[in-house]
């Protein structure tokens, strides 16, 4: 019953839309599924423009973050989340944008990814919370700001990491850039 409880007030309404007309910082910005594989398998938008994942949608959701608040997408496809998180942290004066982002996934009918960018660096009580409550759902990390994942085999630590973004996405198969709107 977390939407019925003290302090939490939920808003439906399109995102960045909204996020323009207030002038709160908010502990918690999730987009849930807003676009699934079926419809990009479909071809359905491939004339359409999605700005919820650009770089100056980035920089709304971090400038109405609170301090320690965290941005949480769960949808098809994040990968490119890591590049403009990055970029995003790098223009606010962030030096070391691959220790503060997430990323996890589990295996249901296709994979649910889910990208965390946090107003703060992720500590080692962060890290020690999200590994047990993940087990039990059978939830695993991609990406988390610990030397297990921080290697150069890791897609997510190669787009975050300043030193080696520009080179991953220049020599990448698929368009890895930071969209603009």
């Amino acid at each position: 019953d977390v939407f019925n409880q003290p302090g939490v007030n939920t808003v439906n309404d399109e995102g960045r839309s909204f996020l323009r007309r207030s002038q709160k910082q908010y502990d918690l910005i999730h987009q849930v599924h807003n676009i699934s594989p079926i419809a990009i398998a479909s071809g359905a938008l491939n004339l359409s423009e999605s700005y919820l994942l650009t770089k100056e949608a980035f920089q709304e959701y971090w400038d109405h973050l609170k301090p320690e608040g965290m941005l949480a997408i769960n949808r098809w496809g994040v990968v490119r989340a890591a590049s403009i998180a990055s970029q995003i942290l790098e223009a606010n004066g962030v030096h070391d944008p691959e220790n503060y982002a997430l990323v996890t996934s589990r295996q249901k009918s296709g994979t649910d990814i889910s990208f965390y960018l946090k107003k703060g660096k992720i500590n080692a009580n962060d890290l020690k919370n999200l590994s047990e409550s993940l087990n039990a759902l059978g939830i695993r990390i991609d990406y988390a700001p610990h030397p297990d994942y921080q290697t150069n085999r890791n897609v997510y630590y190669r787009l975050l990491a300043l030193e080696s973004r520009d080179a991953f996405i220049k020599q990448a198969d698929i368009d890895l850039s930071a969209p603009t709107d």
